[in-house]
C-alpha cells in the first residue's frame, strides 16, 4: 500500500478513536482530526477522487485489492463492515467540515447508525456532498445480477444505478460494449428498474433511477476522446432499447411530473427515424404518461422541426386512439403538437371550439396578444371574449381563477382595438355577475384583482362612469375592501389626482362619479386628500373634499388629530380644520391645546376657529382662557368665537371687556365692540344691565362712541327681549346720531316673547 495513503488511514483511525474517548473541543480531538485532513489532502495532491471498498476482510483501493496485516488499517476495515460501509469515494475539494461530519460518523454506534438510514443518509444529513458512502460490494455484486454475469458486469450495472458515482471498471471495455451492444446496456438498466419495482419502489424512485442511468452513461461517453464514437446514436439506441416504463420515466423530474430534467435526452432522440419517434411516443403513453398536456410536452421536446411534427401529428393521433384516447384528449394534444404551425385564425377557431378551456389554454390566448392587438375587425378578439367569460363559469376552479386574472390584461387588447363600445361597462357587469355567483374563495380574490385593474384603467383615462357603477355594487355586496386589498395601484396617486380633479371640475356629472368613488373608497384615499386641502383655497372646492371625508365615518377622526403632532404649519392648520369641519365628531377639546399655543399664528387662529365649531364645555374653557392672551389679534378672534359659540357660560369672561376692565392696547375700542356682539349672539339676558349701562351714559365725556351704542343696539335687538322695546323706542325718537336711531328701528323689528325679562 502506498505510504501516503497508509498514513491517512491510520491518522484517520486513531481520530475516530480520539472523537469516541475526548470530547469534541479537547486538543487531542482537534490534533488527531487536522492531521488525518491533512494526510488526505497530500493524497489528492497525487491523485483525483479516492476510492475505497471493502469485500470480506479486503480493502479494495482504486479498484486493486490490497493485503494488509496493520492492525489499525484492520480495525479501520471492521468499522466499516460494521456499519455496513462497502464502498467510499473522497473527492479532492472536500471541506473540513464535511471530513468531520464523517468522522462523527463513524464513531456512531453501528446499530444506531443503521437503523437511521445508514452513513450515506447521515452524510447527507449533514449536508456532505463530497463523500459518497455507498452499498457497492466489488467482489459480490454478480450475486444480485444473475447468472452469468461477471464482476466486470456487475461493476456496470453498479455505475448505471447510481451506486459508482464515478466508473471505476475497464473503461475500454465499458466503451466497447457500448460501441457494440448498446442494447446489451438498455438490458441492464431495464432489469434493475424491474428489481426496484419488485422491491415496491415507487415511480418516483424508478424515474430518478431511469434518468440517473442515463446520465451516467452520457457523462461517461463525453468523457471520452474517441472521435469514432458516436455519442448521440449510442445514446438513441440505449433510450430506444428500454422498456416503456423506463422511457417514460425518462420524461418525469423528481415530482413526478412532465419535465424532463436532462436535455442531452432530447438531443440523443433527434436521432431517432420517424418509425421509432411513433413507437417512443406510444412507449411512453403506456407507461403511464398518458395525460395530453404531459405527451404534448415530450412530443415538442422530440420534435422540434414544425414540418416534422405537421407530417407525424396525423399517425400520432391513430395510435394514441388505439391506445384507448379519447377523440377530445387527441384534439388537445394535436392543438399542443401542432400549435406554433397554426394561423391566427386557426389558433383562435381551436381556443373557441373547447367545451371547456384548460390552463395551457389560458397560456396560449396570453401568448396572442401581440398578434390580437394587430388585428383589424376585432373578430377573432370576440370569439376569445366568449370564450374567456365562459370559463369564468368553468369546472375547474384553478383555471377560472387564472381567467379572472388574466382578464386586466386582455381587456387592453379589447381596449386597445377600438373595436368595441362600452367594454368597460360590458367588463365589469359579467365580472360582477361572476363575482356573485362564484363560490371559491381564491377566485373570488382572482375577479376582484380583474376588477381593480380594470377600474384603474378606466380612471387613468378619466372615464368615471363604468367604475362608479361598479363601486356601488361591490358596496352594496360588501367587497370594496377586498378590492382595495387586492390592489394597490387602485388607490394610486395617480389614481387619487384624477378623482380628486373631476371632483372638484367644472362637468357636474363627472364630478358626482369620482365623488362616488372617493367616498366608496374610503380611508385609503385620506392621505390624498388631505394633501389637497392643505393647499386648496376654493371654498366650494374645500366643501367637497370634507364631504368625502365625512363619509369615511367617525374613526376618521383618530387619523386626523395624528397630524397635529405634525412640524408642518400647513398641515397642522389643514388638520385644525378638517377637525372644525367635523363638527359632529367626538374630540377631546385638550387635544387642540397645543395647537392653540402653536408657534405660527396662522395654526394658532385656526384651532381657536375649531374650538369654537366643536363647542361643549372643554372648548368654551379654552377659549375663555385665551381673553387673556398677550397677542390682541387672538383676543379679537377668541371674543368673536365664543359669539359665534353661543354657549352662555362665556359671558362672566366677556363682561369685562364691556365695562372696559380688560381694555388695553391700540385695539382697545376694537375689543370692546367685538364683545358686545359677542354678547349679543349668545342672547344671555344677564348681559343687558351691562348693555344699558352704556346707552344711559351722558354727558360731554361720559357720552360712549357712536359704534359702540350702536353695537349695544344691534345686541340688544338680537336678544329679542320684548321688555326692552321701551328703550329701543325711547333711541328712535332721541338718539342724537343717525346710526344710532337706525340700529335701533331695525333691533325692534327683532323683538318676540321671551322666557324672562330684566327690569329696566
Amino acid at each position: 500500500m502506498d505510504a501516503l495513503l497508509r498514513n491517512m488511514i491510520r491518522q484517520l483511525n486513531v481520530a475516530v478513536v480520539n472523537t469516541k474517548v475526548y470530547a469534541p473541543d479537547h486538543p487531542t480531538t482537534a490534533n488527531s482530526f487536522q492531521r488525518s485532513y491533512d494526510a488526505l489532502k497530500r493524497i489528492f495532491e497525487q491523485k483525483g477522487e479516492l476510492t475505497l471498498g471493502v469485500v470480506e476482510n479486503t480493502l479494495i483501493v482504486d479498484e486493486a485489492p490490497v493485503e494488509e496485516s496493520d492492525s489499525l488499517i484492520l480495525k479501520f476495515i471492521d468499522e466499516l463492515k460494521s456499519r455496513n460501509i462497502e464502498g467510499l469515494v473522497f473527492y479532492p475539494d472536500i471541506s473540513q467540515e464535511e471530513f468531520k461530519a464523517f468522522l462523527d460518523c463513524l464513531s456512531e454506534e453501528p446499530d444506531q447508525l443503521i437503523d437511521g438510514g445508514g452513513a450515506q443518509k447521515y452524510l447527507e444529513s449533514r449536508g456532505v456532498s463530497r463523500i459518497l458512502a455507498n452499498e457497492v460490494k466489488y467482489g459480490r455484486l454478480k450475486d444480485s445480477l444473475g447468472d452469468g454475469e461477471g464482476f466486470e458486469e456487475a461493476v456496470i450495472a453498479a455505475f448505471l444505478m447510481g451506486k459508482m458515482p464515478v466508473f471505476h471498471g475497464d473503461q475500454k471495455g465499458f466503451l466497447s460494449l457500448l460501441q457494440e451492444d448498446p442494447a446489451k446496456i438498455s438490458g441492464m438498466i431495464n432489469n434493475s428498474l424491474s428489481k426496484m419495482r419488485d422491491d415496491g419502489a415507487s415511480e418516483e424512485e424508478l424515474s430518478r433511477a431511469a434518468n440517473r442511468a442515463v446520465e451516467q452513461v452520457g457523462r461517461f461517453l463525453e468523457a471520452q476522446a474517441e472521435d469514432s464514437c458516436d455519442h448521440r446514436k449510442i445514446m438513441a439506441q440505449i433510450v430506444f432499447a428500454l422498456n416503456p416504463d423506463a422511457q417514460a420515466g425518462l420524461y418525469r423530474n423528481k415530482a413526478g411530473q412532465d419535465d424532463c430534467p436532462l436535455d442531452r435526452i432530447d438531443s440523443f432522440v433527434m436521432e431517432f427515424n420517424d418509425e421509432e419517434v411513433i413507437r417512443l411516443m406510444n412507449n411512453i403513453y403506456r407507461g403511464g404518461l398518458s395525460s395530453p398536456k404531459i405527451l404534448a410536452k415530450v412530443a415538442m421536446r422530440v420534435l422540434p422541426e414544425l414540418e416534422r411534427r405537421e407530417r407525424l401529428a396525423p399517425q400520432l393521433g391513430r395510435e394514441f386512439m388505439k391506445l384507448g384516447m379519447a377523440k377530445e384528449a387527441w384534439e388537445i394534444l394535436r392543438d399542443e403538437i401542432l400549435w406554433d404551425n397554426y394561423s391566427l385564425s386557426q389558433k383562435v377557431d381551436r381556443l373557441a371550439s373547447r367545451s371547456q378551456l384548460v390552463q395551457s389554454d389560458i397560456d396560449k390566448i396570453k401568448s396572442l396578444g401581440p398578434d390580437l392587438a394587430e388585428e383589424k375587425d376585432g373578430r377573432e378578439i370576440k370569439k376569445l371574449l366568449t370564450s374567456l367569460f365562459a370559463a369564468l363559469k368553468g369546472e375547474d376552479p384553478e383555471v377560472r381563477a387564472n381567467v379572472a386574472g388574466y382578464l386586466p390584461q386582455f381587456y387592453g387588447i379589447v381596449e386597445d382595438s377600438r373595436k368595441f363600445k362600452s367594454a368597460d361597462l360590458f367588463f365589469c357587469k359579467n365580472l360582477l355577475s361572476r363575482l356573485k355567483a362564484e363560490p371559491e374563495g381564491n377566485v373570488r380574490d382572482s375577479i376582484l384583482y380583474s376588477l381593480a385593474g380594470i377600474l384603474e384603467r378606466e380612471i387613468l383615462k378619466e372615464h368615471f362612469n363604468a367604475p362608479a357603477r361598479a363601486i356601488l355594487t361591490l358596496s352594496k355586496m360588501g367587497y370594496v375592501g377586498q378590492l382595495l386589498k387586492s390592489s394597490q395601484s387602485l388607490v394610486s396617486q395617480d389614481v387619487c389626482d384624477r378623482l380628486i380633479h373631476a371632483a372638484l371640475g367644472e362637468d357636474s356629472t363627472s364630478a358626482d362619479e369620482a365623488l362616488t368613488l372617493l367616498k366608496r373608497f374610503g380611508k385609503a384615499v385620506l392621505e390624498s386628500i388631505l394633501f389637497v386641502l392643505e393647499r386648496e383655497e376654493n371654498p366650494d372646492a374645500r366643501r367637497r373634499l370634507i364631504e368625502v371625508i365625512r363619509s369615511m365615518g367617525p374613526k376618521v377622526t383618530d387619523d386626523i388629530v395624528k397630524r397635529l403632532a405634525d412640524t408642518r404649519w400647513y398641515v397642522v392648520q389643514c388638520a385644525l380644520y378638517v377637525l372644525g369641519e367635523l363638527g359632529d365628531k367626538p374630540i377631546m377639546p385638550d387635544l387642540l391645546t397645543s395647537s392653540v399655543y402653536h408657534d405660527d399664528m396662522r395654526v394658532r387662529k385656526e384651532a381657536i376657529k375649531t374650538l369654537g365649531k366643536i363647542k361643549g364645555r372643554g372648548a368654551i374653557r379654552i377659549l375663555c382662557d385665551l381673553l387673556d392672551d398677550r397677542e390682541e389679534e387672538i383676543r379679537l378672534l377668541a371674543l368673536k368665537t365664543l359669539g359665534e359659540a353661543g354657549e352662555k357660560m362665556a359671558v362672566p369672561h366677556i363682561l369685562p371687556f364691556v365695562q372696559k376692565k380688560k381694555l388695553k392696547g391700540h385695539k382697545s375700542g376694537t375689543l370692546r365692540q367685538a364683545a358686545i356682539e359677542a354678547l349679543g349672539r349668545i342672547g344671555d339676558f344677564e348681559a343687558i344691565p351691562a348693555l344699558l349701562d352704556i346707552l344711559r351714559s351722558k354727558g360731554l365725556f361720559k357720552r360712549e362712541d357712536e359704534a359702540i351704542r350702536k353695537s349695544v343696539v344691534e345686541a340688544l335687538g338680537a336678544m329679542g327681549d320684548p321688555d326692552l322695546e321701551g328703550i329701543l323706542q325711547s333711541v328712535v325718537e332721541k338718539d342724537a346720531d343717525g346710526a344710532v336711531r337706525e340700529a335701533a328701528r331695525r333691533a325692534l323689528l327683532n323683538l318676540s316673547p321671551a322666557e324672562r325679562s330684566v327690569a329696566i
